[in-house]
């Protein structure tokens, strides 16, 4: 986002469960307590950032070193502009992910599509989001 200046202050907690040998549970909420510092902006909302923030996850290791899953994310309203004018609605948005690295660890691989269920009025992306990043670790 594009902005002059601002303060964020969060507090959140996160889970994680073993719920069987191969599956696990994670949980996350974030608040979120924003301002603007900018002249003529002081106290508006930083952009795209939302007060309330949750995300809950399944993941399930089918073989050694691979983790895969589906998750949900909601985020509250939020704005895209230092003025507080361009409204993005809170909505839910489902994603999944896979990750793999080498019995080593040097080498991982990560796949994301997020976005597959957006709420038009939620999201600055109308079609999925899709990401893949590889690493190697000397």
């Amino acid at each position: 986002p594009e902005f002059g200046g601002g303060r964020v202050r969060q507090a959140g907690l996160g889970a994680n469960r073993l719920v069987a040998r191969d599956w696990t549970v994670a949980a996350r909420y974030i608040y979120s307590d924003t301002e603007v510092t900018t002249a003529g902006f002081s106290g508006r909302e930083v952009p795209f950032h939302p007060h309330h923030y949750a995300n809950v996850g399944i993941n399930w290791q089918p073989y050694a070193r691979w983790v895969i899953g589906p998750m949900l994310t909601y985020r509250s309203t939020r704005y895209q502009d230092e003025a507080n004018l361009e409204r993005l609605a809170r909505g839910i948005t489902a994603g999944f992910h896979a990750y793999w690295e080498s019995a080593d660890k040097r080498w991982s691989a990560a796949f994301v599509v997020d976005q597959l269920t957006p709420n038009n009025d939620s999201s600055l992306y109308r079609n999925p989001v899709v990401q893949f990043q590889g690493a190697y670790r000397f």
